[in-house]
């Protein structure tokens, strides 16, 4: 995969990350791909960028919350805007 180069995505002051929502048969979201991330996100997890990017939400954080995945799906299917923070066991931090 190819790092995204555009420099409003690489500067801006706030986490981003680019997903791809996975929908079951229902057009209900089960799992996102990584597609892309910024350098902040990229500190805040403590992730590389080659340690996140084409991998699914569920393989990176073993018993991620179903509602992290409905959440990112509802934003990426309907365009609404959500903001939420919630504590992620595997980093040992909020997210």
């Amino acid at each position: 995969m190819k790092k995204n180069t555009g420099i409003l995505f690489n500067n801006i002051n706030e986490s981003f990350a680019l997903h791809e929502i996975i929908t079951n048969e229902n057009n209900e979201p089960i799992d996102f791909i990584y597609r892309d991330a910024n350098p902040v996100l990229l500190k805040s997890i403590g992730l590389k960028y080659e340690d996140l990017v084409g991998k699914k939400a569920s393989e990176l954080f073993h018993g991620i919350k179903l509602n992290w995945i409905e959440r990112y799906g509802k934003v990426a299917l309907t365009g609404e805007s959500d903001y939420f923070l919630d504590h992620s066991s595997k980093l040992g931090k909020i997210i």
